[in-house]
């Protein structure tokens, strides 16, 4: 198991499995009008089309999934800002970091050894 396995407690797959099959407890978060005024600077967990955990840091809240035997990839887990943040954020290009990532742990192969994704489709990878 990765990293990532471990942090969420499933394999990467089944987690992004379980976000299609979830998509109501997705809504059950961000959908909710008054979710600031109900939970303002708590983390809440929703599974199962609504929210069924809230505690006050992070830690309190994967224990207590944990204790639900609720694998944490099978949850959506926000935290509640009374004033959120604007965060800009290049999705396209992290995404590209991401893929990147994961194959040079799956190639072994250094950073450096690949520079652009032609090279990968030609096999001229490493050279």
């Amino acid at each position: 198991m990765s990293e990532i396995d471990d942090w969420v407690g499933v394999p990467i797959e089944e987690f992004v499995d379980t976000l299609h099959q979830n998509a109501k407890s997705f809504d059950a978060i961000w959908s909710d009008p008054d979710l600031v005024s109900k939970y303002p600077q708590k983390w809440v967990a929703a599974f199962e089309g609504k929210i069924q955990i809230v505690e006050d840091n992070l830690d309190s809240l994967l224990r207590s999934l944990d204790e639900s035997n609720v694998p944490r990839g099978h949850a959506v887990i926000e935290y509640v800002e009374v004033n959120p943040r604007t965060l800009i954020v290049n999705v396209e290009r992290r995404l590209q970091d991401i893929s990147r990532t994961t194959l040079y742990s799956r190639m072994g192969a250094p950073p450096t050894s690949i520079s652009t994704r032609n090279d990968l489709v030609s096999g001229r990878h490493g050279r």
